[in-house]
C-alpha cells in the first residue's frame, strides 16, 4: 500500500513542477516585454525632452547667437 501511494505522488509532484516551471517562464518573459516596453518609452520621453530643451535654448537666445 505504500509502494501504491509513493508512485502516485512522484507523477504529482512532477507535474507540479512542471505547471511552476511553466508559469515561472511565462512570467518572466512578460517582465522582459514590459521592461522593454518601458524602456522604449523612456528613451521617447529623453528625445522628446532633449528637442524641448533646445528649442527653449533656441528660443531663450541661449544657443550661441547673441
Amino acid at each position: 500500500m505504500l509502494e501504491t501511494l509513493m508512485s502516485q505522488i512522484n507523477p504529482l509532484a512532477y507535474l507540479a513542477i512542471v505547471v511552476i516551471g511553466f508559469f515561472m517562464v511565462r512570467t518572466l518573459r512578460q517582465i522582459d516585454k514590459n521592461q522593454t516596453e518601458l524602456w522604449n518609452r523612456s528613451d521617447d520621453h529623453e528625445k522628446r525632452l532633449a528637442h524641448i530643451e533646445g528649442e527653449h535654448s533656441v528660443y531663450t537666445h541661449k544657443g550661441g547667437h547673441k
